[in-house]
């Protein structure tokens, strides 16, 4: 046979055999890319992991942000009144602490009315459970799960945070359900801690009274309070018309007076919301919080 025509063949073949591993190889990746949703590096340098089904409902997602060797896991609950608001558009604060080594966690759960209840904090309570069974998987350590809000997305995570192991708003949301859905400590930025107290101080919240006492009282977090509950830091501003302040310092009352840990901090001249709650002093406080509490976690 002519050497160029067998060179020419080898060399046919060896870019055939090229190609196919190629696109095995591609189809494997995209495999990987489809379960996971990784989308690459953010530039805190962390591993990113977007839309990860927690559960069968196709909004029940949730990012993830896994820096090398997180030390906890820090879960943000989006605000907007309960019925609107995703995990894309919520306070970025978290992930601030990605360089301190704290893997992170956006959640989305169900946008519809608090009558609902205990439908979000069902939802809430299956995410983190799914992040317990799935640490391994993804390669962030729950040995200390905090879990923060701003606004309703507080209230949910104050509700969370003070009803471990209440059968009732545990639900079976995801399964997972031989794992806790119990978290270590509560980074609160205006929330309401007491519905029932919420109704008397906003007439418009209930106007058309539908919402019952009782289940004002059972999505009410300071009806769970007891004295085993994990410590808070609060920010609230004190002309905040939308959440009266009054909420954050009720709550922070009643932590004392069980001889639970709360640190709260009214922001002087601050409304709901705004650029203050992002501030360094803020993000140094919560800094500061977190190196003490997971200590004693």
């Amino acid at each position: 046979m002519d050497m160029r025509i067998y060179t020419n063949i080898s060399t046919q073949i060896t870019i055939l055999v090229v190609i196919f591993v190629g696109i095995v190889g591609y189809i494997m990746i995209e495999k990987e890319i489809d379960d996971k949703r990784m989308v690459g590096m953010c530039k805190e340098s962390a591993i990113v992991i977007k839309d990860i089904r927690y559960a069968d409902k196709k909004s029940l997602t949730l990012d993830l942000y896994i820096p090398d060797e997180p030390s906890a896991l820090l879960v943000w609950i989006h605000g907007g009144g309960w019925t609107n608001g995703d995990k894309k558009d919520a306070n970025q604060i978290f992930k601030k602490f990605i360089k301190s080594g704290y893997a992170v966690a956006y959640i989305n759960y169900s946008l519809t009315n608090i009558d609902s209840h205990p439908r979000q904090i069902q939802e809430i309570k299956g995410a983190i459970r799914w992040l317990r069974a799935n640490a391994d998987n993804y390669g962030y350590n729950t040995s200390s799960i905090i879990v923060g809000g701003g606004s309703s997305g507080a209230h949910l995570a104050l509700l969370l945070g003070l009803s471990g192991d209440v059968a009732e708003l545990e639900g079976t949301v995801g399964g997972n359900l031989e794992y806790s859905s119990k978290v270590d400590a509560i980074v609160d930025f205006y929330g309401i801690s007491d519905l029932s107290l919420f109704d008397i101080e906003s007439p418009s919240f209930n106007r058309l009274g539908n919402i019952s006492s009782r289940l004002l009282e059972s999505a009410s977090p300071v009806y769970y309070l007891t004295s085993d509950d994990p410590p808070v830091i609060i920010f609230h501003g004190d002309k905040d018309v939308t959440v009266s302040i009054s909420q954050s310092s009720h709550l922070n009352y009643l932590y004392n007076k069980m001889g639970l840990r709360s640190y709260f901090y009214p922001i002087e001249g601050a409304t709901h919301g705004g650029d203050e709650f992002g501030s360094e002093k803020i993000i140094n406080l919560i800094k500061e919080f977190l190196l003490e509490e997971i200590k004693n976690a």
